[in-house]
């Protein structure tokens, strides 16, 4: 009966992650989220600023109810548990063991930048690479899916960077440190909620934790450092502090701003001071009716512009002010910005951008004077665009999107299916090839090699009671029972663990000795150890030796290891060419030993 039992309850099975340190802990928030009741305030009944509960009312009599309840999922065990598996323990030394950097790509973020001026300031840290680097991700979401219900939960995410590029993006890999409670945007006082996860980063940065390496054998003082937000703009002006509002909110023009007002928002038009100085947009009046011939401002430093709004509660990490970039705007989301807009601008019914307010601010702006609306009787009339289409147009351009669309479903597909072309490949292909040589073989004159490629291997084996290996006869089972001497038992030297000790060798008796006749056009001579399945049954059946067809006259001599004969007669030169470390060699040639029903 297996052993695996399902937890009976809900309860049961958080108690059992719980017990496996996978478990959250929950931490009461005011109502005004001015404060947790955590740490000094955790046996407070009343918010010490605004006078609030710290429960709802609740005139039944049964369990109390907070008003907001913050999750916590402790980030020590967690990390802890990356280092139990050799496999996460390799993981977290990639970045300095494996990691190839190049001068012309960006394969991870170690060859970045920030990340070696962060090596060059603590170089206590760098020194050891399983110390643990994280990036910190948040944005809201509405747990009901598409419900018209208005809720929004914030979760923390933390980003493993000492991974491979393939996982530490893996959503697999990443770990959720809060889960802040809606219904609304915690907004600036989101710091109030990060707490808990400030104080784990700190006490990891200062102290560190003892973990234990499983690649090693060996405890260490495991340290961990935050290196960087990573967030679109709105939840970027909440963790910085930078002010999301007015004409200076664009965090790289500064105080240098290209900002003005238009009907209903604030337009930025200061992009092409980011081009090259001779590029030929620099010198076109239809953008903004201006030539642009200012320098770019990424140089600049925020800290001289007076439009931040807090105090980030990242400064309380020690390094934090030293780091060159504290947060970065997420590129995907910028990315799904422009490109929503792009698509608002067909003509999309209440989406459309051209509007009358557009058309308005055309006229202000003195451009495109083709575009103003042009008053006809007691109306306004908005001129069609250059890039206006009629109806036959529309119908053209949607079919070759059609077109489009259908190509790069053949591709997917395509890729799909690459797999199976390639097993197609592999069963079609050795048919043909030996019915084309076949063809030719008989009425041009081919190579050996070609032919007896073409043929493939042969199946058939000689079967012998013994061999001789470095000098070292080995016996069957069978024969070794009719004789006074036992050397029937054999040893494969398995691969030892990572504390370097070679517990993992595998013993056993030899059933059979099988020699494979079979043409080789490199000339190997390899000695072929098969896998060894049933390692409980300590037992080895068959020893396979792969020769070339130099070798083949020797073993095809019938003299050779008759049962018969005594075995001091296979002292021959058969054997005088093998390796003496043919266990060395088993997975090169491995795959002869695959198939054993056919051997």
């Amino acid at each position: 009966m297996c052993s695996s039992i399902i937890p009976r309850s809900y309860y049961e099975a958080k108690r059992k992650l719980r017990d496996l340190g996978l478990g959250y802990e929950t931490i009461h928030a005011c109502k005004y989220e001015c404060l947790l009741y955590w740490k000094e305030f955790a046996d407070l009944q009343h918010c010490p600023t605004y006078g609030e509960a710290r429960y709802k009312v609740n005139h039944n009599r049964g369990k109390k109810i907070s008003h907001k309840v913050l999750r916590h999922f402790p980030l020590v065990p967690r990390l802890q548990h990356l280092f139990v598996s050799q496999e996460g323990s390799a993981d977290m030394r990639w970045h300095r063991e494996k990691h190839v950097e190049t001068d012309d790509v960006l394969r991870h973020p170690a060859e970045a930048e920030r990340w070696k001026h962060f090596d060059s300031e603590y170089p206590i840290f760098a020194s050891d690479p399983r110390n643990m680097r994280l990036g910190l991700a948040s944005n809201g979401f509405n747990p009901f899916g598409q419900m018209s219900m208005l809720y929004n939960m914030w979760p923390v995410m933390l980003l493993p960077y000492n991974f491979p590029p393939w996982k530490c993006m893996k959503e697999t890999n990443f770990f959720m440190s809060l889960l802040i409670p809606g219904p609304r945007p915690p907004g600036r006082e989101i710091d109030v909620y990060l707490q808990p996860l400030i104080e784990e980063l700190k006490e990891l940065w200062t102290f560190g934790v003892r973990t234990y390496d499983s690649l090693t054998g060996q405890f260490f003082q495991l340290s961990v450092v935050l290196l960087w937000t990573i967030n679109d703009f709105s939840p970027y002006g909440d963790l910085s502090g930078w002010s999301k509002k007015g004409y200076q909110i664009c965090p790289i023009c500064i105080g240098d701003r290209s900002s003005f007002g238009i009907r209903g928002r604030i337009s930025f038009m200061g992009h092409r001071r980011y081009l090259l100085e001779n590029h030929v947009w620099r010198r076109f009046r239809l953008h903004d009716g201006k030539v642009e011939h200012r320098a770019s401002s990424v140089d600049k430093k925020r800290k001289r512009a007076l439009n931040w709004t807090k105090r980030s509660i990242f400064f309380e990490l020690l390094y934090w002010s030293r780091l060159l970039l504290h947060h970065k705007l997420d590129v995907m989301h910028i990315e799904k910005n422009v490109c929503d807009n792009l698509v608002v601008s067909l003509n999309i019914e209440g989406k459309t951008k051209d509007i009358t307010n557009a058309r308005l601010d055309l006229q202000d702006l003195k451009i495109r004077k083709d575009l103003h609306l042009v008053e006809v009787g007691s109306r306004l009339v908005k001129p069609h665009a250059s890039y206006t289409l009629t109806s036959s147009e529309r119908v053209e351009f949607c079919n070759f999107l059609k077109s489009v669309k259908k190509h790069l479903r053949l591709q997917r597909r395509h890729a799909q299916n690459a797999m199976n072309l390639y097993k197609r490949h592999e069963r079609i292909f050795p048919e043909w090839f030996r019915a084309q040589v076949l063809e030719l073989h008989e009425s041009a004159n081919l190579s050996d090699d070609f032919f007896l490629l073409a043929m493939g291997p042969s199946f058939d084996v000689h079967c012998y009671n013994g061999c001789i290996v470095g000098g070292l006869r080995f016996h069957t089972v069978e024969l070794d029972s009719q004789c006074t001497t036992q050397n029937s038992g054999v040893m494969v030297i398995g691969e030892s663990d990572a504390s370097g000790s070679g517990d993992n060798n595998f013993y056993g008796v030899l059933d059979e000795v099988q020699f494979e006749s079979c043409a080789s056009i490199q000339n190997k001579r390899i000695w072929d150890v098969p896998e060894v399945n049933d390692v409980e049954n300590e037992h080895i059946n068959i020893l396979e030796v792969v020769v070339s067809h130099q070798v083949d006259d020797h073993i095809e001599d019938d003299s050779l290891y008759r049962i018969n004969i005594d075995p001091m007669i296979v002292e021959r030169p058969v054997v005088q060419h093998v390796s003496d470390d043919f266990i060395d060699d088993v997975d090169e040639h491995l795959s002869h030993a695959s198939n054993d029903n056919e051997l």
